[in-house]
C-alpha cells in the first residue's frame, strides 16, 4: 500500500479503535473495546479504501520490516491529526462523528 493510502487508512483505523470504546454496553466496562462494534468499523474503512484485512495486515507487516516508512507516515499522521483536532469541535458521543445515516460509516479523512 502506498504511503499516503496507508496514512489514510491507519488514521480510519485508529478512529475505529477509538470509536469502539465509546459504544455504551452495560455488559463491558467504560472505555472497555467492544469488538463488535470494531469488526464493523473495520469493515467499513477496508470498504472505503477498498481493500481487504489480508492487504492492510500484509501492508502493516511490510512497514514493520521498513520502519523508517513507517515513523515518516506516523509522522504525517501526527501532524494531519492535530489539524483535525483544530477543525474538529469536540463531541461527547460517537454518533455525532459517525455518520447518523449509517452508524457503522466512519468518519473518513479527506485526502490532502
Amino acid at each position: 500500500m502506498p504511503p499516503k493510502l496507508m496514512q489514510q487508512v491507519l488514521i480510519d483505523v485508529n478512529l475505529a479503535e477509538t470509536y469502539s470504546t465509546m459504544v455504551k454496553d452495560s455488559l463491558r466496562r467504560s472505555g472497555a473495546k467492544d469488538f463488535d462494534s470494531l469488526a464493523v468499523y473495520y469493515r467499513s474503512v477496508f470498504d472505503h479504501y477498498h481493500i481487504t484485512p489480508a492487504q492492510f495486515e500484509a501492508s502493516i507487516e511490510w512497514y514493520k520490516n521498513n520502519p523508517d516508512k513507517l515513523d515518516t507516515i506516523y509522522t504525517a499522521m501526527t501532524d494531519k491529526v492535530v489539524k483535525l483536532k483544530a477543525v474538529e469541535p469536540q463531541h461527547t458521543k460517537p454518533g455525532a462523528i459517525i455518520n447518523n445515516n449509517n452508524a457503522a460509516a466512519v468518519k473518513h479523512v479527506p485526502a490532502q
